[in-house]
C-alpha cells in the first residue's frame, strides 16, 4: 500500500485487507475478521475498509489510519457523518422549528 493523499480507494484487494486485518489485531477465529464496531465476526471478503482519520481531513491509506468494518457499522458511521454535517434550512411547517412569542 502506499502512502497517499487526496481521493481515497474505491476498490481493495483481499490482499490489502488482510494487511489491515493484521496490523490492526482484527483476525479471529478460523479466519475470520472481528468488526472494530459491533465485534461481530464475519469473513474477510464482505468487510468493508474503513478510514479513521478521513482523507478529506489529511488521512492517509496506511494500515495505521485504517480499519475492517462489516457493511451495517460502515453504513450507521457514514450516515452519523452525513448527518453531523447536513444543514437544514428553516422549515415554517416544521414543528420542531423554534416558536417566537411576541
Amino acid at each position: 500500500m502506499v502512502k497517499k493523499k487526496g481521493r481515497p480507494r474505491l476498490k481493495w484487494s483481499l490482499k490489502d485487507k488482510e494487511i489491515v486485518a493484521r496490523y490492526q489485531g482484527q483476525i479471529g477465529l478460523f479466519g475470520n475478521v472481528i468488526c472494530r464496531i459491533c465485534g461481530r465476526s464475519f469473513p474477510l471478503d464482505i468487510m468493508e475498509v474503513d478510514h479513521i482519520k478521513p482523507i478529506s481531513q489529511g488521512g492517509t491509506d496506511q494500515p495505521s489510519n485504517l480499519q475492517l468494518l462489516c457493511p451495517a457499522c460502515n453504513r450507521k458511521k457514514s450516515r452519523k457523518k452525513t448527518q453531523r454535517t447536513k444543514v437544514t434550512a428553516y422549515n415554517p411547517l416544521d414543528f420542531r422549528a423554534p416558536i417566537i412569542r411576541i
